[in-house]
């Protein structure tokens, strides 16, 4: 049996069950890898890219969930440790400004779906209306919208050091 720590890690835990997680980790979208409350470890699968993993690594802090959205990186799995940047995925356009290295040194992704930037950023309510984080939202949407971008053409991988970008 599983203790549950609050209402926050309740509430997460009822969004585990809901249709859209499952059909995302049935079709291989997504999986979750450990609840260490309030940190989480999720998986997204990527684009086929040269050189790059087929997924990257998450571990969301989701202390005040749903209220607040999840806030974390990409992380390192086996070293227990954020990723390093070199090894986060590049790409163009709206990927390279939501997978930002230098914002909160990489602490963060640079998303309204993201508690702790839509906390630092008072203007993305007016400016990102239909992509912000709600109460209504679950950790299905939080997956659903990085599993399209990791999968967009705009993502181009992870280029080894050193290479043009």
């Amino acid at each position: 049996m599983t203790v549950v720590a609050g209402p926050d890690e309740a509430a997460f835990r009822e969004d585990l069950l809901v249709a859209e997680f499952a059909a995302g980790e049935v079709q291989m979208q997504w999986g979750l890898a450990s609840i260490s409350w309030p940190h989480v470890v999720v998986w997204i699968a990527a684009a086929p890219r040269p050189q790059s993993p087929d997924r990257y690594w998450f571990r969301l802090n989701c202390a005040g969930y749903p209220g607040r959205g999840p806030t974390g990186s990409l992380w390192n799995c086996d070293q227990n440790a954020l990723l390093e940047h070199r090894a986060w995925p590049k790409g163009r356009a709206r990927f390279a400004h939501v997978f930002r290295t230098d914002w909160e040194s990489g602490m963060a992704l640079y998303h309204p779906y993201d508690g702790h930037a839509l906390k630092t950023h008072g203007n993305w309510p007016a400016k990102y209306p239909g992509k912000l984080w709600s109460r209504d939202r679950n950790i299905a949407d939080w997956l659903a919208e990085f599993h399209d971008l990791l999968n967009c053409d705009e993502y181009e991988g992870v280029r080894a050091c050193g290479a043009a970008s």
